[in-house]
């Protein structure tokens, strides 16, 4: 994430115009944004994390008191929970990547929004 993001951003608009991006809507966001990039990396992985680290905790406990049949139910729920996670890892991962990836398209509307004169003039 902390590579992909900036990766396809600069790919797809180009370093100049990705850098830019940091500085929208003025100037005094740069730091704010870098920011951002940062504690999203962070954010997920701690989320992924604690969530990985809750399941063990469980099951070890589950362990202690009981170990015959919850832990295997415990497991069966830990993998679930891991496919979960691991779903909403990429979905988010995609969901940044197409962020940073997005070039605006203002230019080309406003290109098609102009009526050709010339040509309306000739067919007259």
């Amino acid at each position: 994430m902390f590579v992909a993001v900036p990766l396809f951003g600069i790919r797809e608009q180009g370093f100049i115009a990705y850098l830019k991006t940091y500085t929208k809507p003025t100037f005094i966001m740069l730091p704010f944004n870098i920011i951002s990039e940062v504690s999203r990396t962070l954010a997920l992985a701690v989320r992924l994390f604690g969530n990985m680290m809750s399941g063990v905790m469980i099951i070890g406990i589950l362990l202690t008191i009981t170990p015959f049949i919850f832990p295997i139910f415990m497991t069966v729920l830990g993998l679930l929970t891991g496919m979960v996670q691991a779903y909403i890892f990429s979905i988010l991962a995609t969901v940044y990547i197409a962020a940073a990836t997005r070039v605006p398209k203002l230019k080309a509307a406003v290109v098609q929004a102009k009526p050709d004169t010339k040509n309306l003039k000739a067919q007259h």
